[in-house]
């Protein structure tokens, strides 16, 4: 399902009142997951480094999706870096962020961004934060991509990828 991407902006000092952590992002969305019974997410190391990828490609590319000027998808990737997947889900967002707690809060009203987090079949999370100029103005992009790893030669087919976002636009 695709909708369309979650922004932000904030009205507060610097470009994002605050530092926007993946540890944090990985220990809040683990927080909301628990508080509604799901299992926490494993941070997986090779999700972190596909999430980086497709940061870095919006900002040299110039556009902000889940689907780059060339085709490529959060999918497309992880299979390269040997992510072998079963399910891969994607949440975006970009703007200046106050907080880490704000950014989850607005991803948890999102009913895309929302149903990627409590996706009960996913184990894996990754995430990256680059800051860099998007259309000419200086932006944090955040990725966070959830998995699970499909087990080598297990027989079961590899789901389509998943890429669920939501139309958002608030002020901070």
């Amino acid at each position: 399902m695709l909708s369309g991407p979650l922004m932000a902006f904030s009205d507060g000092p610097g470009l994002s009142g605050g530092p926007i952590t993946k540890e944090a992002i990985v220990r809040l969305t683990n927080e909301v997951r628990s508080a509604n019974g799901l299992e926490e997410l494993n941070e997986n190391r090779l999700l972190d480094s596909v999430a980086e990828e497709r940061a870095r490609d919006m900002l040299k590319k110039a556009y902000f999706g889940h689907v780059s000027p060339t085709g490529q998808r959060a999918s497309d990737v992880a299979l390269r870096t040997g992510y072998e997947y079963r399910i891969i889900a994607e949440n975006i967002a970009q703007g200046l962020f106050p907080t880490n707690q704000r950014l989850i809060d607005r991803w948890m009203q999102s009913p895309g961004h929302r149903r990627n987090i409590f996706s009960p079949g996913i184990r894996d999370i990754g995430v990256a934060i680059v800051e860099g100029a998007l259309n000419g103005e200086v932006r944090l992009l955040v990725v966070q991509l959830f998995g699970l790893q499909s087990s080598h030669g297990d027989g079961m087919p590899r789901e389509k990828a998943k890429h669920l976002i939501a139309h958002a636009n608030f002020r901070d």
